[in-house]
């Protein structure tokens, strides 16, 4: 099956596999990515879109939560260390706003400790992420919440 390595150097490692029965199946779900640092961003976007979603990007947590109060999304990948507003008070904002609170969530980080999962998941996020992540990983995790999203 064809892939493209596309990085592997600070945190994400994306082997994209074209997979046209996933992208039928998740056409058309809308997902918010915030995230601070461009390369990231793009990689993580290329990943989602190439997987069947439509992405809209923030580039930190103010503007993330102003898009979140805004739109309807079906999810939020959102990074942890951001300027104006991070990635858990972003978190805490959206599970109190009767808009979005129940966007669901999926936390990422680089930052390797426990105390940032345990305050994700007790904020109320749906999946914490640890980067470095693969795009199968990253893929499969978003399969997984949406799901949820259905199931509920």
């Amino acid at each position: 099956m064809p892939f493209q390595r596309l990085f592997n150097a600070t945190g994400i490692l994306a082997e994209v596999t074209l997979n046209y029965r996933t992208k039928k199946l998740y056409a058309m779900k809308e997902i918010l990515l915030v995230e601070d640092d461009m390369l990231h961003l793009k990689i993580i976007s290329y990943i989602l879109e190439n997987s069947g979603y439509n992405v809209e990007c923030a580039t930190d947590g103010l503007q993330g939560l102003q898009m979140a109060c805004n739109k309807k999304y079906d999810l939020i990948v959102t990074d942890i260390q951001m300027p104006q507003l991070s990635g858990l008070d972003l978190l805490s904002k959206v599970r109190t706003s009767e808009h979005c609170r129940n966007t669901k969530v999926i936390v990422m980080s680089i930052l390797n400790n426990d105390y940032y999962l345990a305050e994700s998941l007790a904020r109320g996020a749906d999946e914490f992420l640890r980067k470095p992540v693969t795009a199968k990983g990253l893929v499969q995790c978003v399969k997984r919440v949406l799901l949820q999203v259905h199931a509920a």
